[in-house]
């Protein structure tokens, strides 16, 4: 076999199917064959799809937008992203194979077009093609095909601002070819939200579902792309939203014919959905009214986002406090906190948001919701982020090295203990912003071991039990990093004492009684003893577990986990399930329950998923500790000090040897607990 050469590294060329891509594409349904044969793409050709693919979620919202992003993620994962060494052909193979099962599957979704070239010039191959179905000033989506070019699908669309009979169909190389079309003028549906329990309209978020496939957005916000557009994270893509926020009334225009709505606001509520059959021309009026599934905060459990930004998705400016009233409600996020961070950029450097000082963005409070400002903290190669709440004053200098501190040779100074020390002093909590930081390896097991952090934000599930499985005892929070995503995407809810306050909640966040989600809504208990809180125990005492999962969607799977080890589990369609066991207790344990319809358990993920934080069993007042767990954390730890060693930034030997020593203090303290253990 022939070899060739790959972004670094050779792999084997696979030979190519007799079917190609554009003769599978040009077969009518039900002639395809079950399976794609060995057919390898070339590089360049996934390469294309992947822009194919990411082009088409940002320029149009389908249905199928989810798994036409899985596809894309595929592709970049195999073209893109680092690995030591080149991926297998069959991986090749399976990549493509689900690439042309996607292209195949759009096409039979959205119009498309094949073109044949006449005397060096594109045009339609069937010279009098049915009339593709336009709406008066709503484009539509088209794919093209090109006779001859095999394996290649390319991404327009049509529209017509008035009646006529074509419309100009762009082609890649900036010409234009007339396609025959066939115009309507739109349907509008003015709406009005409701909210049981509530007299006036109320926000939320609205699915318009037109039957050309296509979601349509609202007119209110149609031109702010804070809320209409977001970024595919890591990745030079985005994505259209397939909803639209409303501040309780909506206008949208959508092509007649049967459209569906549905009203959705937070995971406590039920979505609301209606179908409608609309003429060309019509006006209707129409109005939808959500339904807590749950009422959280009166069970003492309150929602919110610890990772805000509320600023334009280029980051370098605010938005409008008043659209985030709006989108806070329409997510029911009871809490949002807004926090300041610096970013250096060559021409203009920014500090955003600054719509207030540290404290209560006070035009965005009421009794129901709050929005609070605090601060990121950012060094991107060495420590990480942590998120301050609950500060009384900024602290600066807010980011420290290459990248969000500076140029190159920006300082990795002062260290994030250092900026930790100084919000304690405030009365701040401190969040690690994001898993476990830059590279997977940074002060975030130190501040852990060191007791300087609050929570853990962001943190996949194998990490948080690492450090249960170490005998410590924090909580985990979430944010969604807006702009980067959807406010609210993933939150916790934290369990608060007293009357609804910012207090309160940042307390319940410290003190580790949270659950973080994208969906599912998750309670447990062990006896009395509810989540964050410990009870004593003596060996072989029997206690009584219930755990309770509910959700808007199907569960999928449902489970509890208790010492690394699954304790309970179900696979289930229904939307809610309820463990109830007694449990004898021969060890000390923590116990954790979680909810997810994928096989990944951390909420920041993707949709419908949950974690709790732990509960702490006591026997004989010796907590969990597994040597193998603080075992990794050392490992880790001196990965961080390797690269600190090698690559960080100081001004003086002495900063070097500050940074250095507390990673030493880091090791040295799992090495103190693996010691006290096998004594």
């Amino acid at each position: 076999m022939n070899r060739r050469k790959l972004l670094g590294w050779t792999m084997s060329s696979l030979p190519l199917a007799s079917l190609t891509q554009e003769e599978a594409l040009a077969m009518p349904p039900g002639r395809l064959p079950a399976r794609w044969p060995d057919y390898s793409l070339s590089q360049a050709n996934l390469d294309h799809h992947y822009k194919l693919f990411t082009s088409l979620c940002h320029q149009a919202a389908l249905p199928s937008q989810d798994e036409t992003l899985a596809v894309a993620e595929k592709i970049y994962q195999l073209l893109h992203a680092w690995r030591p060494s080149a991926p297998p052909d069959a991986e090749f193979v399976a990549t493509s194979r689900s690439t042309l099962d996607h292209a195949l599957s759009l096409t039979r979704l959205l119009p498309t077009l094949d073109l044949r070239r006449d005397n060096g010039k594109w045009s339609l191959a069937n010279s009098a093609p049915e009339p593709i179905l336009l709406t008066t000033n709503l484009s539509r989506a088209v794919l093209i095909r090109f006779a001859g070019e095999s394996d290649r699908l390319e991404l327009s669309e049509l529209l017509a601002t008035a009646a006529c009979e074509s419309a100009p169909l762009k082609l890649p190389d900036g010409t234009e070819i007339p396609v025959p079309v066939r115009v309507t003028p739109p349907a509008i549906v003015r709406g009005r939200l409701f909210e049981e329990g509530r007299t006036e309209a109320w926000p939320g978020r609205v699915w318009a579902l037109g039957p050309d496939g296509q979601y349509r957005h609202g007119k209110a916000y149609a031109s702010i792309g804070t809320v209409n557009e977001k970024p595919l994270v890591f990745r030079p893509a985005w994505r259209k939203l397939p909803f639209f926020y409303s501040d309780g009334t909506f206008e949208v225009a959508v092509p007649p014919g049967k459209v569906s709505l549905t009203l959705e606001r937070g995971f406590e509520h039920y979505l609301v959905a209606l179908d409608l059959e609309l003429k060309p021309g019509e006006s209707r009026e129409i109005s939808l009214t959500g339904k807590r599934i749950l009422d959280m905060r009166a069970r003492g459990w309150v929602s919110g986002d610890t990772h805000v930004h509320w600023v334009v998705n280029a980051w370098d400016e605010n938005e409008d406090p008043g659209l985030l009233r709006v989108v806070q409600r329409a997510e029911d996020v009871r809490v949002v906190n807004n926090l300041t961070l610096h970013q250096w950029r060559p021409n203009r450097p920014f500090t955003k948001p600054d719509h207030a000082p540290m404290g209560p963005l006070q035009s965005s409070c009421d009794d129901d919701y709050l929005v609070q400002m605090g601060e990121e903290f950012r060094n991107d190669n060495q420590y990480g982020h942590i998120n301050l709440l609950n500060l009384r004053e900024l602290i600066h200098p807010i980011s420290t090295g290459p990248g969000s501190g500076g140029d190159s040779k920006a300082l990795d100074y002062p260290i994030n203990k250092t900026i930790i020390e100084q919000a304690r002093k405030q009365g701040a909590v401190v969040c690690e912003a994001h898993n476990l930081g830059p590279f997977g390896a940074s002060a975030v097991p130190i501040h852990v071991a060191l007791g300087l952090c609050d929570c853990l934000d962001q943190l996949e599930p194998a990490h948080y039990y690492r450090f249960l499985d170490c005998g410590f005892r924090i909580g985990l929070g979430n944010g969604s990093d807006h702009p980067a995503r959807l406010v609210g995407c993933c939150r916790v809810y934290a369990r608060i004492q007293g009357p609804f306050s910012f207090a309160n909640w940042v307390e319940g966040l410290r003190l580790g009684r949270t659950f973080t989600t994208s969906g599912p809504l998750l309670f447990l208990q062990v006896d009395e003893t509810q989540i964050g809180d410990t009870l004593n125990a003596h060996k072989g005492q029997t206690v009584r577990v219930r755990a309770r999962a509910v959700s808007r969607k199907p569960l999928g799977t449902f489970e509890l986990i208790s010492n690394n080890a699954v304790l309970k589990t179900i696979r289930t369609e229904k939307t809610e399930h309820l463990f109830e066991f007694d449990l004898t207790l021969e060890q000390s344990r923590w116990i954790t329950a979680r909810a997810a319809r994928v096989e990944n358990f951390d909420a920041l993920a993707g949709p419908d998923i949950a974690h709790t934080s732990a509960i702490y069993l006591m026997v004989a007042d010796k907590p969990v500790f597994r040597p193998e767990a603080a075992e990794w954390w050392i490992n880790n730890i001196r990965q961080h000090r390797e690269r600190l060693r090698l690559t960080g930034n100081f001004a003086n030997e002495q900063q070097r040897r500050e940074a250095l020593d507390f990673a030493d203090q880091g090791i040295a303290r799992y090495q103190e607990l693996i010691t006290r253990h096998r004594g």
